[in-house]
């Protein structure tokens, strides 16, 4: 294992690295050798300097570990950790525990942080005593292509609206969320029983500990591609989206979380639970088919893209008006500061999953 870990020599200023890391990034990665530079990269050249990056190699076969080690070659405050595959959630928590800082910002291999994201917030989170994770908005990479997301996919900023949109949609992007280190270390992490969407049990998880927060800012560049695992398998991001929700509601309602982790997350043990397989095969051909229609929008296909989402609009018509209306909500809520009141009811089980996770 290689782990460096001490702090640059530069004249003491506040929020230097002298001052220690308050913020300590939890990146892993595997087989990301093509981008995993750039994103360290762009953590390195944040405006807040009082940070650590803790890389944590998954097993990776390409060249990724060792650019990651040329790069903590040159600056202390990046540590490697390489302890061989143990998944993506193990990597989390690995990173977690080793963790200096106050603040824990997620970080993934393939995606840039904007140079003022860290200390947007940080400020923020100083200024927010009573929120426990700030996320914020994102730019699209898509082919190359740096996008600017249509506004029904941008996330809702304050906590009511995050933890509404919550049983519908995951409302923080992962790679851009700072979150406090005692409010995730008091949930205890991630769980290893959601190989994906790991983020989105989180966050329904904390939204009764703490308020979550996005920030109106732009700070990530957010690259979509075909190798994220809610891409490569979207029937296991529906069951572990809905076995989030199916936990989230047994909590509210005084009962045991039933997921343990010990037990991994299948079709048959989501039906086990109530899952219907007819809902389920139904929203995993909308999660596809509307991830196709965006697709073509995103890559200037626009008549191919409005021809899919009228299709959808005949053959899931439920799921589309669902979301456009909190889309529409939230837009709303933001361009008039009004707040948005929280659902009154428990959600539909059947509500559509719409994973944006790794």
């Amino acid at each position: 294992m290689n782990d460096t870990s001490s702090e640059t020599a530069t004249p003491r200023m506040p929020g230097s690295v002298n001052d220690g890391p308050r913020v300590s990034v939890v990146m892993p990665f595997f087989n990301s050798a093509e981008y995993v530079e750039e994103a360290i990269e762009s953590m390195l050249s944040q405006t807040y300097r009082a940070l650590e990056v803790i890389a944590i190699d998954d097993g990776s076969t390409d060249d990724g570990l060792a650019i990651v080690q040329r790069i903590a070659a040159r600056d202390q405050r990046v540590r490697v950790i390489s302890e061989g595959k143990r998944g993506f959630v193990v990597s989390l928590n690995r990173g977690l525990a080793l963790a200096r800082g106050e603040y824990i910002a997620r970080m993934d291999a393939d995606d840039v942080s904007l140079p003022d994201r860290i200390a947007k917030q940080v400020a923020f989170l100083d200024s927010h005593p009573d929120v426990g994770v700030v996320g914020g908005q994102i730019l699209a990479v898509l082919d190359g292509k740096v996008l600017t997301l249509p506004w029904w996919l941008d996330a809702p900023l304050d906590h009511d609206a995050i933890e509404s949109a919550l049983w519908h949609r995951n409302s923080i992007y992962h790679p851009t969320a700072l979150l406090r280190r005692d409010v995730l270390l008091a949930a205890s992490g991630y769980r290893s029983a959601f190989t994906v969407v790991q983020d989105y049990d989180l966050w329904l998880r904390l939204a009764a500990r703490t308020r979550l927060a996005n920030l109106p800012d732009r700070v990530l560049r957010y690259r979509f591609h075909d190798k994220q695992a809610t891409e490569r398998n979207h029937e296991l991001a529906y069951l572990c989206t809905w076995s989030a929700r199916h936990a989230a509601r047994e909590r509210r309602a005084g009962r045991a979380d039933p997921v343990r982790a010990e037990v991994p997350i299948t079709r048959e043990q989501a039906i086990a639970w109530g899952l219907d397989p007819n809902v389920m095969r139904s929203e995993i051909e909308w999660i596809r088919a509307s991830h196709q229609a965006r697709n073509h929008i995103w890559q200037g296909r626009r008549l191919r893209g409005i021809a899919a989402f009228s299709r959808l609009l005949f053959s899931h018509p439920v799921p589309l008006i669902r979301r456009a209306s909190i889309a529409i909500r939230n837009r709303f809520a933001q361009t008039t500061a009004v707040v948005v009141a929280p659902v009154a009811h428990h959600p539909d089980p059947a509500a559509p999953a719409c994973p944006v996770s790794r």
